[in-house]
């Protein structure tokens, strides 16, 4: 598991394997136009609402991620090559669509800390093929997560 950013898992997904997805850094596979930060994570604030004019009788919220993910072929890995996995971008984008309607799915940060999590939101932009080495473009993809009890 060292050759994506990110990694899901749940039974009902390629076997229960790890399923590796690469965040769309700047720069990345030539591809113009990409995030410089794609990775936040936070625990929001959640005001009182009986206290709404009070900040302190607040309470933290859940931990909540967004990725900027790239669904692109002819990624070079973590390690330098290409992923050992062999998934082209429409691979990739057909794995997220099976993590979709999953209530609860297991994903592993790029802190290596794994998190019972759901994805709660899900953007998809085309990439237009950029050189002619990937005719095919791909996708750029914006998905959140939101922690949920073990």
């Amino acid at each position: 598991m060292n050759d994506y950013d990110i990694y899901l898992s749940d039974g009902s997904v390629r076997s229960g394997e790890w399923v590796g997805f690469a965040l769309a850094w700047k720069g990345l596979a030539g591809v113009t136009g990409l995030p410089g930060r794609p990775h936040r994570g936070w625990v929001p604030w959640i005001l009182d609402p009986d206290k709404p004019e009070d900040p302190s009788a607040g309470h933290w919220g859940v931990r909540q991620w967004r990725y900027e993910l790239a669904l692109v072929d002819g990624l070079v890995g973590l390690q330098g090559g290409p992923p050992d996995d062999g998934r082209t971008s429409a691979d990739m984008r057909t794995d997220l669509m099976d993590y979709l309607p999953l209530t609860k799915l297991e994903l592993q940060d790029l802190d290596g800390a794994a998190y019972d999590a759901r994805m709660t939101s899900y953007i998809e932009q085309a990439i237009e093929p950029y050189d002619n080495a990937h005719p095919q473009g791909g996708m750029l993809v914006q998905v959140e997560f939101t922690a949920v009890q073990r």
